[in-house]
């Protein structure tokens, strides 16, 4: 599963170390967990700290503005959602992984009521710098929104010169050549 330590989510409540701590007063001599940056030293940015530069990119852009990254990243959606309201864009979302995780947010709470999701088919109508757009594909996956976006074969969306292209996540080893040759077709 995605999880983070994060002192300022954007879902559910800030890392305590008070609980691990007391576990360690129980003889606790290992825990283990998998993360695709456990080998990254530091720390990971706070959803918050995303929140704010993506705000003042999406502020900044005059296109339309399509973001990839995982879909799972419940938090880092409502972030998107949020900046779409701040800045009188709608919210449109291409690929089904991100209407599954959408509806599985409402279904759950985690959604905010006062967030709203336009109907996909209703983006191309739309003023372009009213649009930002979450699309799936953020790894290079050849059969998903971005990659048919890129290629000009989307049949809701087509980009033009001067819209925004977004990758919010990171690479996953193995994926290298997939993403890059993706973002050479936006260029």
């Amino acid at each position: 599963a995605d999880w983070k330590i994060d002192a300022s989510p954007i879902t559910g409540r800030a890392f305590k170390s008070t609980i691990f701590k007391r576990l360690a007063q129980h003889n606790i001599t290992a825990m283990v967990c998998d993360s695709t940056n456990a080998l990254r030293e530091g720390f990971s940015l706070s959803e918050a700290d995303c929140h704010n530069a993506l705000l003042h990119v999406v502020k900044a852009a005059s296109g339309r503005v399509v973001v990839t990254g995982f879909s799972s990243n419940v938090g880092r959606l409502i972030s998107l959602a949020r900046i779409a309201a701040q800045t009188g864009r709608y919210l449109a979302l291409l690929g089904r992984s991100l209407d599954n995780m959408v509806g599985v947010a409402r279904a759950t709470g985690y959604w905010p009521d006062e967030l709203t999701v336009v109907d996909a088919s209703h983006i191309g109508y739309l003023p372009k710098e009213e649009v930002l757009v979450i699309a799936t594909g953020s790894q290079g996956e050849p059969r998903a929104a971005l990659s048919r976006l890129a290629d000009d074969n989307h049949p809701l969306l087509l980009l033009e010169q001067g819209d925004l292209v977004i990758f919010s996540s990171i690479i996953i080893p193995g994926n290298e050549m997939l993403i890059s040759r993706l973002v050479e077709k936006f260029n």
